[in-house]
């Protein structure tokens, strides 16, 4: 049942994703790019602005992942979250970054095992795993990451994390069809 005064489209939960996951899309079924443009049209995909920075650094420019995220973020303006804007979730989105990057910047634990942290990644303090829970839990969205240490931070944070595998299952549903893995 939909709450009073919102609509369907408002009760939708946006997937908000890591570069990894974008890479492994890519390397495993280069065709479903192509498909998920009506779920970034939509605004059911979503991703931090450091995600394309992260994206063009490992992958780099001309990789097809990195030229499907620049054309989508050219086509649908609300597909890159940015954090430097002044409205209200930008703000919220800071201030959520501000509480999860120190705590789980370094290291931390998850029962009894460790994990490293963000910062301890290629990208150091610039990682864009702390900006993919942010934005995941100001818009009460999904993380999709494969990485332990965001999985690990998005069970202590209670943000839904499911891996790349879940999401192109995920993804065949709200296409509406099949979308010929194999």
């Amino acid at each position: 049942m939909i709450p009073p005064g919102m609509t369907e489209e408002d009760t939708k939960t946006p997937y908000i994703l890591d570069s990894a996951p974008l890479i492994d899309v890519k390397d495993h079924f280069p065709e479903l790019l192509r498909k998920l443009k009506k779920l970034v049209g939509d605004g059911l995909i979503k991703i931090p602005d450091s995600v394309l920075r992260e994206l063009s650094d490992v992958a780099g420019k001309s990789d097809k992942a990195t030229q499907w995220v620049q054309s989508m973020k050219n086509q649908y303006q609300d597909f890159v979250v940015s954090f430097s804007g002044s409205d209200y979730v930008a703000h919220q989105i800071r201030q959520e970054l501000s509480r999860i990057a120190p705590k789980y910047g370094p290291h931390f634990t998850v029962g009894k095992q460790t994990y490293p942290g963000f910062w301890s990644s290629r990208a150091g303090r610039k990682a864009a795993e702390g900006k993919v829970i942010a934005v995941a839990k100001v818009l009460k969205g999904t993380v999709v990451s494969n990485e332990k240490t965001v999985r690990g931070a998005c069970l202590l944070e209670r943000v839904p994390c499911i891996g790349w595998e879940e999401f192109v299952h995920q993804a065949e549903e709200l296409i509406g069809g099949p979308l010929r893995l194999f």
